[in-house]
């Protein structure tokens, strides 16, 4: 069974309207998407049985670098179980877990049925007829639009809407397809007559459909808003979710009106993120390669020679920053977590800033945020003087634990020259015209126990605060020498992740230490210094087991901070005297617990703690 993270399938029931989220410029409390579902709206073009490129370099070009691009969606047309298309098809899913949003190609409602059934393993939606306005479909003898039966019939309805409303009939219908969700037909770009005539459609798809092609001239942020959604919901009124299966700016190196690939790669992701900030669900870029013929532009993500575009580059990123679902066979499973939210603001140059909010389950949050500027003037040329990184400043309401940047288009390690900005509360920010992506690592909990006790649960000993000892103030001291004492706090939902505390011991006979993983009083990790040792160890039903221990020379009455990392079956511990400066004590590793609450541990000495914190790890 296959581990590769970031598929997971789309059926039916996983079709919900992503919220839109604004660019902000007043403090407000943003609720996030999980970062999954920008992983998951993302899919590619495809054209399996085409000659030349997809002939020539299926296997060196082709299959690698959807491999490595790890998209979750290929939209391709529907053909007969036998076809070079369906063999490919069925080979990519059981591969990469890479499923077909199916194209309709025939006319014929039992053919189609017959093709969706044969390669079922290879498809995750069916898609009704391609722009129809310019690639006219004959249905029931009738060409164009047509009309529904007025008394709903399967078989009477004619042309371009008697097509939907069958397909849709049919696949409700079919015990082996009902799962797969219904896409509407496309009206291509120009087609707004023929939308107009075409009608709601909304009643025979799960999904309403536009094509998203943008020109060099304007920014594709605001042709999507102010044209390529008005005119999708021409045919898809209400609120069913929406879905983009083809869109992009064409690019040539030598043709004048065109941008060449790399400028144009910027418009292109720009379209992909803008869609799903505004709701989209799903975005298919048109095309995954160059065919290098007439008439094609040069959509591709990868170049004819199979090298790959910038924008190649950024979505394949964007994928493996965002994406958490895991593959298991052909499917794709996200973790399941309910996204929170943050308050923060950003301010400064933000006239034309963009930005959309994302949480992984381990509670990173990742603000995606870009320029939508114009980049290019009609004739393909760049626009004089060309748009440069807007300064803004991005502010929390609370001191963040980490913060760090990223640009997609060029790798997934750290923003070069930009620091890694950590307990801070307020970073200033230059935003690009293409995604730059902040990754944003909030405390989970923190006390300082300046505002008293109640976030703690006392079990045994004497705990209490204390106005000062030994240079710090506020502290938690217990006070009883007589055996082991504990105090817990925080979430018993909490896996992966850092706790740390400043402790304090009277002798050293004695032990002072934190405690991670908590599940009760009697079962959790823990670190401690005592008699002149670091020890990582784990108790069970009280039974202590030591897991990793070394020496380490300390003082009775002197402050050391201690760390304990979780994450997965590994432990690490370090300390530090000054708080900045964290040296590595050692690591073990155990699979005992998985999850739970942090504590604070005493025995057989009068101990404090200050100033505890958590982070995701």
């Amino acid at each position: 069974m296959s581990t590769r993270s970031n598929r997971q399938p789309a059926c039916r029931n996983q079709v919900p309207v992503i919220e839109a989220f604004e660019p902000r410029r007043m403090m407000a409390v943003v609720v996030a998407a999980a970062a999954d579902t920008l992983a998951d709206s993302f899919g590619v073009v495809t054209h399996l049985d085409y000659s030349g490129v997809y002939s020539t370099r299926y296997t060196d070009v082709i299959k690698p670098r959807l491999d490595e691009l790890n998209v979750r969606h290929l939209r391709d047309g529907l053909k007969s179980f036998a076809s070079t298309q369906m063999v490919r098809a069925r080979e990519l899913a059981s591969l990469y877990g890479v499923k077909m949003t199916a194209l309709v190609t025939s006319n014929n409602i039992s053919t189609t049925q017959t093709n969706l059934i044969a390669n079922l393993a290879a498809i995750n939606a069916v898609e009704g007829p391609n722009e129809t306005n310019i690639y006219p479909w004959t249905y029931n003898g009738v060409s164009g639009v047509g009309a529904f039966d007025s008394g709903g019939s399967t078989t009477n309805g004619n042309g371009v809407r008697g097509y939907q409303q069958d397909l849709f009939n049919m696949v409700n219908a079919n015990t082996q397809l009902a799962n797969l969700p219904v896409v509407q037909t496309s009206v291509a770009p120009g087609g707004e007559t023929y939308a107009n005539s075409l009608g709601s459609l909304a009643a025979y798809a799960d999904v309403g459909n536009f094509h998203s092609y943008t020109q060099a001239a304007y920014p594709p942020e605001d042709k999507i808003l102010s044209y390529h959604l008005p005119y999708a919901r021409k045919t898809t009124p209400g609120t069913k979710p929406l879905w983009s299966t083809e869109g992009g700016t064409g690019q040539s190196q030598t043709t004048p009106a065109l941008p060449g690939d790399t400028d144009a790669s910027k418009y292109n992701l720009r379209i992909l993120m803008e869609q799903f900030r505004l709701g989209v669900k799903r975005s298919f870029a048109y095309e995954l390669i160059d065919q290098n013929i007439s008439g094609e532009l040069n959509y591709g993500m990868l170049r004819f020679d199979g090298t790959p575009k910038p924008v190649f580059t950024g979505m394949k990123n964007l994928i493996a920053l965002t994406g958490e679902a895991t593959q298991s066979g052909s499917d794709w499973i996200a973790p399941t977590f309910t996204p929170g939210s943050l308050d923060y603001t950003i301010t400064g140059g933000t006239s034309s800033v963009r930005s959309t909010l994302l949480q992984k389950s381990d509670g990173r949050f990742y603000l995606v945020i870009w320029q939508g500027v114009k980049d290019f003037y009609g004739n393909g040329t760049p626009v004089s003087p060309y748009p440069t990184d807007q300064t803004v400043t991005l502010s929390f309401n609370t001191t963040i634990g980490s913060i760090k940047t990223y640009r997609p288009m060029l790798g997934t390690t750290a923003t070069t020259g930009d620091a890694t900005w950590t307990n801070i509360q307020s970073i200033t920010l230059k935003v690009p015209d293409q995604p730059l992506v902040v990754e944003i690592q909030p405390t989970l909990f923190n006390d300082n126990f300046s505002n008293g006790l109640s976030n703690w649960t006392p079990v045994g000993g004497t705990w209490a605060a204390e106005a000062t000892r030994n240079g710090r103030t506020n502290v938690y001291t217990q006070s009883n020498t007589a055996g082991t004492s504990v105090s817990l706090a925080g979430s018993s939902s909490w896996t992966d992740y850092s706790t740390s505390a400043w402790v304090n011991v009277s002798n050293t006979a004695g032990s002072v230490g934190i405690l991670g993983r908590v599940q009760n009083s009697t079962n959790f990790y823990g670190l401690v210094l005592s008699g002149g040792q670091w020890k990582i160890f784990k108790t069970v039903s009280g039974t202590v087991t030591i897991l990793g221990s070394g020496a380490y020379s300390y003082t009775a009455n002197t402050w050391h901070r201690l760390s304990l990392s979780m994450v997965g079956t590994n432990l690490t511990a370090s300390v530090s005297t000054n708080g900045s400066t964290f040296t590595s004590l050692g690591s073990a590793t155990d699979s005992t617990f998985t999850s739970g609450k942090v504590g604070l541990r005493s025995s057989g000495a009068v101990t404090s703690f200050d100033d505890i914190l958590v982070r995701p790890a």
